[in-house]
């Protein structure tokens, strides 16, 4: 085994030296020492010899025998926990990305080791990621493990982790194309999708995908369902709900119905958003009039955007209820309500919602 390039002696003046040559000489050598017919006593001596090379070198170098060792199918287990354990993660990095020796339990065990996002993101990397453990490393929580598993082509995802990601991706845009272009995606993940992309992913989603007007109309009320579930800020006006109602007014997908489902679902902030848009007045605004004078305020909105004497009592008494849960609204509050509404005309709202107008809506987000 101490023959020509194996022998332990030569090793060793290569580490000492610094030039790269030598260091690149010493890498090669211990790649041709791993690959030797060796029994199994001289394995034993060879891994001795190259642990307390790895012990002794300095960090250029152990990063430099880490790069070879990564892609070498016989290398001793004692090498790889060295320079996962006891290294960091620039020496690290190249063997959690490329070790064939390492199967998912032990990978688990280095990203549960180590709460560092850099070990997480170095796995999500290598070739092939199976799907146990793609959803392990999703729960991580990462942004960047997210990108990197969906842009690996060796990752593999199971439908839950589609579902996760597809929820991920609407508040994350960098994460919704990549995901577009995954086999595993589904026409009914990319239409629930749909409606947080760009106006170019809309076109990629609707010429990959066969969906139809009536799918698209179904999935809104999972966009609102989803926010009501996450209580994601339901009382205020955020830019998302802004850009998503900007791109429902574009594709002329602003309904009466859509604005009454969407405060039967208890979205108060999103309603005032849709009325807001379907006007093209200031959404705060709306908002603010709905929380100080809402009898007032929803009848001039339901007279503007054409509503019934009907849908503006359900609109009043949905209101109302869901601002005082444990009371009743009484007959004489609601027939004021509904004298409210009648003496409400077309002209006389429209006038009401000029005053209401102060500034973009953009502006009005702080």
């Amino acid at each position: 085994m101490c023959a020509g390039f194996t022998n332990p002696d030569y090793l060793y003046r290569l580490a000492r030296s610094g030039s790269a040559e030598d260091r690149e000489m010493l890498a090669k050598s211990v790649t041709s020492l791993l690959n030797a017919n060796l029994n199994k006593g001289e394995m034993f001596l060879a891994q001795d010899i190259l642990m307390h090379l790895l012990r002794e070198a300095e960090m250029d170098l152990r990063q430099t025998l880490a790069m070879h060792l990564s892609v070498e199918e016989k290398c001793p287990q004692a090498l790889i926990d060295f320079l996962i354990f006891e290294c960091p993660i620039q020496v690290a990095e190249p063997i959690l990305k490329n070790s064939p020796i390492l199967d998912d339990e032990y990978l688990i065990e280095v990203a549960k080791r180590f709460d560092m996002p850099e070990y997480w993101r170095a796995i999500a990397a290598r070739p092939n990621v199976s799907k146990n453990l793609a959803l392990f490393l999703i729960g991580m929580d990462d942004e960047q493990v997210y990108q990197i598993l969906v842009k690996n082509q060796g990752s593999e995802f199971c439908s839950l982790c589609m579902n996760w990601l597809t929820g991920i991706a609407m508040n994350l845009p960098p994460l919704q194309e990549p995901l577009i272009q995954r086999k595993e995606i589904t026409t009914e993940l990319a239409t629930k999708l749909y409606w947080y992309t760009s106006d170019e992913l809309k076109k990629q989603i609707m010429q990959r995908f066969d969906i139809d007007k009536a799918i698209l109309d179904k999935t809104f009320s999972y966009v609102v369902s989803r926010r009501i579930e996450q209580k994601n800020g339901i009382q205020e006006i955020s830019h998302e709900m802004l850009d998503l109602s900007a791109k429902m007014k574009a594709q002329g997908k602003i309904t009466t119905q859509q604005i009454i489902a969407t405060i039967q679902k208890g979205d108060r902030a999103f309603f005032a958003c849709l009325c807001a848009t379907y006007l093209d007045i200031n959404p705060t605004k709306v908002m603010e009039k709905l929380k100080s004078r809402p009898m007032i305020a929803l009848a001039v909105l339901s007279r503007c955007i054409n509503l019934t004497r009907a849908e503006y009592n359900t609109l009043f008494l949905i209101w109302r209820r869901q601002e005082n849960p444990s009371s009743t609204t009484n007959a004489k509050e609601l027939t004021h309500a509904m004298a409210v509404y009648d003496q409400m005309k077309i002209d006389q709202a429209k006038a009401e919602v000029k005053t209401w107008v102060s500034g973009s809506q953009n502006e009005s987000i702080h």
